[in-house]
């Protein structure tokens, strides 16, 4: 990829939207390969790359793949499940401000976030042809970073065990939170969950070996 050619976004703003099916038509039309160097929900700028090709070199074409960013203002809810889970945690950080003081409406929004963990975690693959490793391909032209799920535990947890620790019944909902996450992510997320337990353990003033 070092070889590949860089793109750059056209504009200030936050990527909301990516064609993926229009950069695999162009990638597939000249026998080259597309490397997506930014998800949606990124913050660009004209000095960031965007994505790296090889094995096109058409001035045209190059640009229907910058143009296949769609970059705006604001996040957008639809290919950004970041966003979703950031706007979720804000509601129940608010909902925890002194100036609301309802923690019942964050329990509930701990609620919702395990649940959603919940059918993140337990998505099938699609009936798509699968790769050697047996993920599923749409777009064999084109290479994504993958969104890790502990980025959205960090989104998620992050602002509600801030605001919320100093509270045993926020304690007690995000410490089963977490046990309900560990069991249904299994090993791969235990890392992440850990520096969510342990980092509500500083928060709350208990020794981390407690």
């Amino acid at each position: 990829m070092e070889s590949a050619r860089a793109l750059h976004a056209e504009e200030i703003g936050y990527v909301q939207h990516i064609d993926m099916a229009a950069i695999d038509e162009v990638a597939a039309a000249q026998g080259g390969r597309v490397f997506v160097l930014v998800l949606p929900g990124s913050f660009v700028d004209p000095s960031r790359e965007v994505a790296r090709v090889a094995g096109i070199t058409d001035a045209d074409r190059l640009a229907t793949i910058t143009r296949s960013f769609t970059v705006a203002d604001q996040r957008s809810f639809d290919q950004d499940p970041r966003f979703g889970f950031c706007v979720l945690a804000e509601i129940g950080s608010r909902a925890l401000s002194p100036g609301v003081n309802d923690p019942g409406t964050a329990i509930d929004v701990i609620g919702s976030g395990v649940r959603l963990f919940a059918e993140w975690l337990a998505e099938e693959p699609s009936q798509q042809p699968l790769s050697a490793d047996g993920v599923a391909v749409r777009f064999p032209n084109v290479w994504v970073p993958r969104l890790e799920t502990a980025d959205l535990l960090d989104d998620f947890f992050g602002p509600i065990v801030r605001d919320g620790a100093a509270l045993v019944e926020i304690q007690i909902k995000l410490q089963k939170a977490f046990a309900t996450i560990r069991v249904l992510g299994g090993a791969p997320l235990k890392v992440a969950l850990q520096r969510h337990a342990a980092r509500l353990r500083l928060c709350t003033g208990t020794p981390i070996g407690h």
